[in-house]
């Protein structure tokens, strides 16, 4: 059985609270990811930022993307957009079971710990979507094996 940490992203970039929007957002553009965990000095998640927060953000501000770089206030902070609380799951999590969390709490991810509460991974739809069209393939295959692999 595959657990998340099969599956997650284990390089995963972080923010502080009291960092700017603005650098959140270019980080975000830059890197082309769509949620960042915000963690304590302890580096321990104590919110998220999505995409859907900067579009919130830029909805509050009354911003296009192509303004938010020069309009967005740079004492607008993390904090005062992401979301919380952020769900976690431990890195040994089933993935049925990381995927029930999902749908259940209608979140696009979930932030993964080691035994110690520390981020070791992050895990979104995006990974089991993957993960299920794999499973599928795999499965057209099976189903499509030649006759002269039975005799």
């Amino acid at each position: 059985m595959k657990t998340t940490k099969n599956l997650m992203h284990k390089n995963v970039i972080t923010i502080k609270p009291d960092e700017s929007l603005l650098d959140a957002y270019k980080i975000m553009k830059d890197k082309n990811i769509r949620h960042l965990p915000v963690v304590d000095i302890n580096l321990r998640p104590i919110g998220i930022l999505s995409d859907r927060d900067i579009q919130r953000a830029m909805i509050n501000k009354k911003l296009s993307e192509f303004q938010i770089e020069s309009h967005l206030p740079g004492d607008i902070t993390v904090s005062d957009f992401m979301s919380w609380p952020v769900y976690t799951i431990d890195h040994e999590t089933s993935l049925s079971h990381a995927a029930k969390i999902l749908i259940q709490q209608k979140v696009s991810c979930l932030v993964v710990e080691n035994s110690n509460g520390q981020i070791c991974g992050i895990l979104t739809t995006e990974d089991l979507l993957g993960h299920l069209l794999d499973m599928i393939h795999q499965d057209e295959k099976k189903l499509y094996l030649p006759l002269s692999h039975y005799f």
